[in-house]
């Protein structure tokens, strides 16, 4: 929010690419399958997630900087 404004400035979309990124390294860090298998895996599971997310109406948003607006 900037000086002065009651309306929060609207923050910048995640590309899709970057939130399943970001979802497929979370999922792979429980490394119970060989890492192949876990690659497949998680790249499916996040792609799939970031569909439902779409699907429900919902974005994916970039916070500010700390202390970004003061």
């Amino acid at each position: 929010m900037g000086q002065g404004s009651l309306v929060p400035e609207r923050q910048p979309s995640v590309p899709d690419e970057e939130v399943i990124e970001t979802l497929r390294a979370a999922v792979a860090r429980a490394g119970r399958l060989p890492r192949s298998a876990d690659l497949l895996l998680c790249g499916l599971c996040a792609q799939y997630l970031v569909d439902e997310l779409r699907d429900a109406g919902l974005e994916v948003v970039r916070r500010p900087p700390a202390g970004y607006g003061q």
